[in-house]
């Protein structure tokens, strides 16, 4: 069985492109509630650890994907 996962837009640090990518539901969740790095990557394939708005950002779709009815644990 293939793994949740949500595509969040992201914007390169580097090379300032957007595009999505695409993050496991489950660990993604795991990591904002203990604290842990989220790690984006973008088209260019450069990755970086997401920052403080990035993850409020990502709280918040996961916080849509709960709405919708998908299990995401509670708190994040």
């Amino acid at each position: 069985m293939k793994e949740p996962t949500i595509e969040v837009p992201v914007n390169c640090p580097s090379c300032s492109k957007e595009g999505l990518c695409s993050l496991s539901v489950a660990a993604t969740a795991a990591a904002l509630l203990s604290h842990r790095c989220v790690k984006l990557r973008c088209a260019c394939q450069r990755q970086w650890n997401a920052s403080d708005v990035e993850r409020e950002q990502i709280r918040e779709y996961l916080a849509m994907l709960a709405l919708w009815g998908a299990t995401v644990p509670a708190g994040v």
